[in-house]
């Protein structure tokens, strides 16, 4: 178990993560710093097809029990071990979750993906995080734990808590770049060439920048317009929560967490976006896309309609993925008990998670979260 993993190290970590959204073949370097630095075996990147669990993209580092890992059984056989399907889609999103901790199991016996190549590695613990997920696929980042290695501790979570968000807002920036190589020369004609609306920003939201996609917007003044130079979108909300992150990437981008990113808009006609800020200023190669700005703002179609109040809450006040499900959960009338079985953690946990959403949004008792849920509404 690691003692304590400092927050300079966290933040060379998601500097490392956010150089793979401009060149993906830094995957490899980066999902390495991330589990040797906390105490796993080996770390796998990947996209897989629902309900068969065939890959559909897979990056893998480090050494693992044998080449067949990627037979249709053994891809079959993780989903099953987390419990299948169903239970894989009630797991939070940006979360990292212990195998042992979301089954209640010590031990494994049984399922062919364990007995063929988990145990027999010496693998004694799973950890994955959901970053991407729907009907069709799920997108996770896991990593596994040898037994010379020790259980994992609190301070390796609380790391894997910091790290999450970034790995969703990397995958999918990176998905709207089409998982290309973006050179420094030729990055102002890579976005030229998207269809989704991109901004270059300051850190003050001046505008440095705007694609074709975005430009075309802003003449429309749908979703977002320039206002004496600076970048606004639609609904107040959506701008304070864009600046507040364009302020973090200004100042610390590991302190972004999930502040710009997926936030929800909408165009007059109804159309679900989503925008998603990437940081500019640190990093190898980020900072010389461009000198004058602190981040990018993409603008993409969502795939789903924005979900209220959850979505708003989170905005407001910074709610992590875990703290917005117990939100809706408590609003929704269950208990912390009921909570935790459903989204497979313990209910010491949840009432941790419970106690931080009081601390963010001033409440003092569950009545009035349920409350503030039926307040909340952000009119587009």
């Amino acid at each position: 178990m690691q003692d304590f993993v400092s927050a300079a190290r966290v933040s060379e970590l998601i500097g490392l993560l956010y150089d793979c959204a401009i060149d993906p073949q830094r995957w490899e370097p980066a999902l390495d710093a991330i589990y040797m630095e906390l105490g796993f075996i080996n770390a796998g990147l990947g996209i897989q097809a629902l309900p068969s669990g065939a890959p559909l993209l897979m990056v893998e580092r480090g050494p693992h029990p044998d080449a067949a890992i990627r037979t249709p059984e053994y891809l079959a056989g993780t989903l099953e071990i987390w419990g299948g399907v169903r239970r894989i889609m009630d797991y939070p999103m940006d979360e990292p979750i212990l195998l042992t901790q979301a089954t209640g199991r010590t031990s494994f016996a049984g399922f062919y993906a364990w007995d063929k190549f988990a145990e027999p590695a010496g693998l004694i613990d799973l950890m994955a995080i959901a970053f991407a997920r729907d009907a069709t696929m799920i997108g996770s980042v896991a990593m596994a734990r040898h037994a010379s290695q020790g259980p994992v501790g609190e301070p390796e979570m609380a790391a894997l808590r910091l790290i999450a968000p970034h790995i969703r807002r990397v995958v999918a920036i990176s998905r709207l770049l089409e998982l290309k190589t973006v050179e420094a020369a030729t990055f102002s004609g890579a976005l030229e060439s998207l269809s989704s609306g991109i901004v270059l920003v300051d850190e003050q939201l001046g505008v440095v920048h705007a694609n074709g996609a975005a430009a075309a917007m802003m003449e429309r003044g749908d979703p977002i317009r320039q206002v004496a130079g600076k970048l606004v979108f639609s609904h107040p909300l959506a701008t304070a929560a864009l600046a507040d992150a364009v302020a973090d990437c200004a100042d610390a981008e590991h302190d972004l967490g999930r502040r710009g990113l997926g936030v929800p808009l909408k165009r007059t006609n109804g159309e679900a976006l989503v925008a998603h800020v990437l940081p500019l200023r640190v990093g190898e190669i980020r900072p010389g896309l461009n000198a004058s700005a602190t981040a990018a703002i993409f603008i993409a179609a969502a795939a789903a309609q924005p979900q209220l109040p959850g979505d708003a809450l989170a905005l407001l006040y910074d709610l992590t993925p875990a703290e917005s499900r117990v939100f809706e959960s408590i609003a929704a009338g269950h208990a912390p008990a009921d909570i935790a079985s459903r989204l497979g953690v313990a209910t010491a946990t949840v009432k941790t998670h419970l106690l931080r959403v009081f601390q963010k949004t001033g409440c003092n008792r569950q009545a009035d979260l349920v409350k503030l849920a039926g307040s909340l509404v952000m009119p587009y």
